[in-house]
């Protein structure tokens, strides 16, 4: 009997640990569409001198991003007034072993190569994305943080 409650209680400790060792990876598996972006714009060389924009996805637009058990992530905007695709980017991707930090690389878009890009993660949950990306550039700093929901 003690050998039987033992086992019943190792298999519950398993099932715990198993289940708590699940990566932001596989919870980032599925559909994100982009509902808001706080976007700041720093002055290189004054940082005092910074622009916040927050923009709402206007009902003209949509933008997503699939990311597939694969290891295929695309990012997609569409024009809903013309009723075209903007841009259609695919990326090969992980997720660091702290969860932290997106890693999209292998870029592409049409004949196109992009650069890799490293992409912090402020909160995952089951429908809510939180994400942040830096753009060094010769006169300004651009942070965009964005707001997705399945």
């Amino acid at each position: 009997m003690k050998v039987c409650g033992f086992i019943i209680c190792a298999m519950i400790f398993a099932v715990g640990l198993f289940s708590s060792c699940n990566k932001n990876d596989e919870s980032i598996v599925g559909k994100w569409d982009l509902q808001s972006v706080v976007r700041e714009k720093i002055n290189n060389d004054n940082s005092a001198d910074v622009q916040i924009d927050t923009l709402t996805m206007a009902k003209t637009s949509k933008n997503h991003m699939i990311f597939k058990k694969n290891g295929q992530a695309i990012f997609t905007g569409v024009d809903l007034i013309e009723n075209r695709v903007v841009y259609n980017e695919i990326f090969d991707w992980s997720v660091s072993d702290d969860n932290k930090v997106l890693y999209l690389v292998s870029g592409r878009s049409g004949e196109d190569v992009l650069d890799d890009r490293e992409i912090e993660i402020l909160s995952l949950s089951r429908k809510q994305l939180v994400t942040r990306a830096k753009n060094i550039e010769t006169d300004y700093t651009y942070i965009s943080t964005n707001t997705y929901k399945r």
